[in-house]
């Protein structure tokens, strides 16, 4: 039989030896190669990881379904859902600009 604790207490291990926190710059700018061949471009981006979602659900499924999740992640998901749609409306924003350069 599946024990629900003991995969709840693994997935809680695994996203606490992960590092999955919401600091540093909110962009970054990646080095990428050209399309041409000839030297680098250089990339804006912004520095959200997807993963930091799935956390949020992640913990309001579990918190559902009645586990006592530790309060370390309980924060870092809150912290992630609070960030969420300015770091979507950011992600927009670097997209539309970076079709309106290729134009």
């Amino acid at each position: 039989k599946l024990s629900t604790t003991e995969v709840f207490q693994e997935w809680a291990r695994k996203v606490q030896e992960r590092n999955l926190g919401i600091t540093g710059r909110i962009f970054l700018i990646d080095s990428a190669r050209s399309r041409t061949g000839r030297g680098n471009v250089l990339k804006l981006r912004v520095n959200f990881l997807p993963e930091i979602i799935t956390l949020y659900k992640e913990v309001r499924n579990f918190k559902g379904l009645g586990f006592r999740v530790p309060l370390a992640i309980v924060n870092k998901a809150h912290q992630a859902n609070q960030l969420y749609p300015f770091a979507i409306s950011l992600i927009e924003s670097v997209r539309a600009y970076e079709r309106t350069l290729d134009k």
